[in-house]
């Protein structure tokens, strides 16, 4: 159900209308479970990847609620190590092949939205292990994991979050004129950014499939960075519209979600930039990747000190978020450049620290010119380390290889 097609837009307004009429009573959350099975449906492509689907989910409802009782809280560490390694199966990385694994990959499962109802697990494991979630009900389960707006592409809400929406009376405000008149801007916004300008940045970000590179993957320099530009846009048109469309579509059914965008394309350096970009993601990563890690290096060898603990830390997570974005040795390389992006800021950071006076720093973090400069070359970063997103190093290598011979 392309996001394009009129089966969409009525399945939408079908929606909505129901919404509508449900709303305040005991039947909306039943309204939504049917509404979120349509959708899930509509993507299922065949009967094995709906059972594998439903017998997933019913094991992690299940030590969800087990994982709250005490004495099974030592458990989580292999759980959360198998429902990984079933991810990576699932999702059929090919890093699994390279470890003479490759024959757990021939399998017929295809769910869209995998990975993100992957997170969702993970967060509600680790959150009922922490007694920070009371109670895991069957149907808040099943609508907060195969909710159509986040299906596909997010954002990343969490279940206490999700829960609270489930009951929160917004009756005044999705009845408000000017209300509504804001998120159908912010829809009609999000298509413009979807259908629209994805679309031609797409058309000009062609150089870089394979199919249209000439004989020896020879591409001039400016076409290069053109091309560069263009991907990293489109990548950003694309994703964040679609994220106005069902962010406004939620709001009109009453539903509050995270935001997930915040001028990312403005940011100052590559930790400022995951402040922006996918904030959801990176509030994920942060809490349940980062933070943990940190603490565990900081804890098992202090002489690395805060920084090396950080540095690690942030290499670390960025690479699993840029491995988690795909199964190829594509997005092995864009998590690689994503860590080592993160990473090197932090140490750019205490280098300056170290060498600067206070106030020396504080000029010079103050400076629109160092300020502009920086947000420069972190989009450009950025948009290099994008090229992997959609195209693998076979294709890239020898592009860059005929560029450097260019300019030697």
């Amino acid at each position: 159900m392309n996001p394009e097609s009129w089966k969409f837009v009525a399945f939408v307004l079908i929606f909505i209308e129901a919404n509508y009429l449900a709303y305040g009573s005991r039947f909306r959350g039943a309204v939504l479970a049917a509404f979120n099975t349509f959708f899930l449906l509509a993507f299922m492509e065949n009967a094995v990847s709906l059972a594998f689907l439903a017998c997933y989910s019913l094991l992690v409802y299940n030590l969800a609620n087990l994982l709250r009782r005490p004495a099974a809280k030592k458990s989580l560490f292999p759980v959360l190590l198998f429902a990984t390694l079933l991810f990576l199966v699932v999702k059929k990385y090919e890093v699994l092949s390279a470890l003479r694994l490759g024959a757990l990959l021939d399998h017929r499962i295809c769910i869209i939205g995998f990975s993100y109802i992957f997170f969702k697990h993970l967060h509600l494991l680790i959150d009922s292990r922490d007694g920070l979630i009371r109670e895991v009900t069957p149907l808040l389960f099943y609508n907060y994991t195969f909710g159509f707006y986040t299906l596909i592409a997010g954002p990343i809400q969490r279940y206490n979050s999700f829960a609270a929406e489930a009951v929160a009376d917004r009756t005044a405000e999705i009845y408000d004129r000017r209300f509504l008149l804001t998120q159908l801007d912010r829809i009609v916004t999000g298509y413009l950014k979807f259908s629209v300008l994805a679309k031609i940045l797409k058309m000009w970000a062609g150089p870089f499939t394979l199919a249209a590179l000439p004989p020896g993957g020879a591409l001039p320099l400016a076409k290069f960075v053109f091309a560069a530009y263009a991907l990293y846009l489109f990548v950003y048109f694309n994703f964040s519209g679609y994220c106005d469309i069902v962010i406004g579509v939620a709001n009109l059914s009453g539903v509050r979600l995270p935001e997930n965008f915040a001028g990312p394309l403005a940011a100052r350096n590559q930790l400022e930039f995951w402040s922006r970009w996918h904030i959801t993601l990176s509030q994920w990563l942060n809490d349940y990747i980062f933070n943990p890690l940190c603490k565990l290096i900081f804890s098992t060898t202090p002489g690395l000190g805060i920084l090396g603990a950080g540095m690690i830390g942030y290499f670390v997570t960025f690479f699993i978020a840029g491995m988690w974005h795909g199964n190829t040795y594509s997005f092995l390389v864009f998590g690689c450049l994503l860590g080592a992006g993160v990473a090197g800021v932090k140490l750019y950071e205490w280098l300056l620290k170290a060498l600067l006076t206070k106030d020396q720093f504080r000029r010079y973090r103050a400076n629109n010119i160092i300020r502009y400069a920086a947000t420069v070359l972190s989009f450009n970063y950025t948009a290099f380390a994008f090229i992997f997103f959609e195209n693998s190093p076979r294709t890239v290598l020898p592009v860059l290889k005929g560029i450097l011979r260019g300019l030697l």
